[in-house]
């Protein structure tokens, strides 16, 4: 058997508190050494929410470190590397001024990624973890996802390896104690108002699993971190660690009345562990109360950790990213539900729509990535009629767009928001009443989906899956879709007919639907 390739790389995450690399060693998933790991302070959060912009000085100060990494890397021979960003990138104004200073003053071209996209990384990380050591045992019941980060709060809930709720909150540690000036931290009425702010902004998401069984609260982010010094708990720890119901809830009462000098003193914390102490452990609590868990737990698995995973993944493991896709399409399909869209139909209509895309794609300039966009808009295609017959092209649009779309940048949002508006109309030609972000034209990607899509739908225009199978080849100039059924397609033939023609104009190939019989 042939020895696997070593290969290495450099993993480095830009968050809100820190800048941390690893740099590893490789041969799949299941061989990583981490030859080193670099971790430097940097307050950009704070900057961020405070001003809205990463000022001159920070700018500077980030591109130093980012220096002495690259450095680093030179010493052990690593070139190939991987630079994600998260909140405090992605939330200041001057974004892509600071992107381009570094990339000219250090050569690193850094990927800025959304929230849904930072939970989905985690993810990678935790069920991997899962997979390998089973360190954590999950339980029978649902699982309620926290990650707290220094500028947001995403839950996800899960059960049975799928996503049925995901949302991104604006509720950060950091954020939260920019709310509040020093002298309202310091009121005796503080803790109370805390409280209620922090009740209304997770309001909607306690109605969502007011009937749901949760047995585990998850805990992750760098942020949660400062409960394990609260706890008493050893910060560099190599295993998972969990705290009872009751535990959590006797902690928040024994310490929720405390001014933030007290707190400081007591736990022996630095100033900015004591600003955002209160705010941590009152979610800790709410979190609890809202889900009714018996246990949260703590895993070891951060951010960076899911970097390597999916950079590792998208090299060697396919099997691994067909799992993280399975995860993807879960929540996908969990939104359709929330909309009461007719899911056979858009089953349907996905299996078709890769039907058509596998026969297509090696002379259309396709890829998988591609096809998994076209896979969202098929299971959302038609989530606008819950709100509208009437203009659900616009309700399927903005529905799509402004959703959690678990590891969807904002960029993929916005094309599978474009497809599924595209699928909606008669004659998909421009005509100014089209949203914004359309811009001068269709994209041709968003054409070609969108193209794809309104035949699928077409072959399934009734909703009563009349197609039991179907053959779907190229012949010359003419895409030929060979059905088999026992029922009259009169319907589904029109319907495909009308759609051909915008088909034929963005790929050149005529559509052609042939009906076997079925014996």
């Amino acid at each position: 058997m042939a020895r696997k390739k070593l290969r290495s790389a450099a993993v480095i995450h830009l968050g809100s508190e820190n800048i941390t690399m690893q740099l590893m060693e490789y041969t799949g998933l299941d061989d990583i050494r981490i030859i080193t790991e670099l971790r430097s302070r940097v307050r950009l959060g704070e900057e961020t929410f405070q001003t809205r912009k990463i000022s001159f000085g920070t700018m500077l100060q980030i591109v130093e470190i980012l220096k002495g990494y690259r450095q680093v890397m030179r010493e052990y021979g690593i070139k190939s590397y991987i630079l994600q960003a998260t909140t405090a990138v992605r939330e200041a104004e001057n974004r892509q001024y600071f992107l381009d200073q570094v990339l000219v003053k250090t050569g690193f071209q850094i990927e800025v990624v959304n929230m849904s996209r930072e939970i989905y990384t985690k993810m990678a990380s935790l069920l991997r973890t899962l997979e390998t050591h089973g360190n954590m045992p999950l339980p029978r019941e649902g699982v309620l996802l926290a990650d707290i980060s220094s500028g947001g709060l995403g839950l996800t809930y899960v059960k049975d390896r799928e996503v049925k709720f995901q949302q991104n909150l604006h509720v950060g540690l950091v954020r939260l104690k920019e709310q509040f000036t020093r002298n309202e931290r310091s009121s005796i009425h503080f803790e109370q108002a805390l409280k209620e702010y922090l009740q209304d902004r997770i309001g909607v998401v306690a109605e969502e699993l007011a009937d749901e069984t949760i047995g585990m609260l998850v805990l992750t982010g760098t942020e949660s971190q400062v409960l394990l010094d609260l706890f008493g708990k050893e910060r560099d720890r190599k295993e998972n660690i969990s705290f009872s119901a009751g535990e959590v809830e006797e902690f928040y009462h024994r310490i929720h009345r405390l001014k933030e000098s007290q707190l400081e003193k007591l736990f022996r914390l630095n100033p900015e562990e004591t600003e955002v102490a209160l705010p941590a452990v009152t979610l800790c609590q709410l979190l609890m109360e809202m889900s009714r868990a018996e246990k949260i737990q703590m895993p070891v698995d951060r951010f960076v950790d899911g970097m390597k995973i999916l950079y590792i993944a998208r090299q060697l493991d396919r099997k691994f990213l067909e799992e993280m896709l399975d995860i993807q399409m879960s929540l996908v399909r969990s939104i359709g539900n929330r909309f009461h869209y007719d899911a056979p139909h858009a089953a349907w209509v996905e299996t078709m729509s890769c039907r058509l895309f596998d026969a297509l794609a090696p002379s259309q300039g396709l890829d998988e990535e591609d096809k998994i966009l076209l896979r969202a808009a098929a299971y959302l295609h038609n989530i606008g009629k819950y709100a509208s017959m009437r203009t659900y092209d616009r309700y399927n649009y903005y529905l799509i767009d402004s959703a959690d779309l678990l590891g969807f940048s904002e960029e993929q949002c916005h094309t599978i928001a474009q497809i599924s508006y595209l699928y909606t109309l008669e004659r998909p030609e421009l005509n100014g009443s089209e949203p914004k972000d359309f811009g001068s034209g269709i994209p041709p990607l968003v054409a070609k989906l969108a193209g794809i899509l309104r035949l699928a739908d077409s072959l399934d225009i009734s909703g009563r899956q009349k197609i039991r199978d179907c053959k779907v080849a190229i012949r010359g100039n003419e895409l030929r879709v060979r059905a088999k059924s026992r029922e009259n397609l009169s319907l589904e033939e029109w319907i495909f007919s009308k759609r051909s023609g915008f088909f034929e104009e963005v790929f050149g190939l005529r559509p052609v639907l042939e009906k076997a019989e079925e014996k």
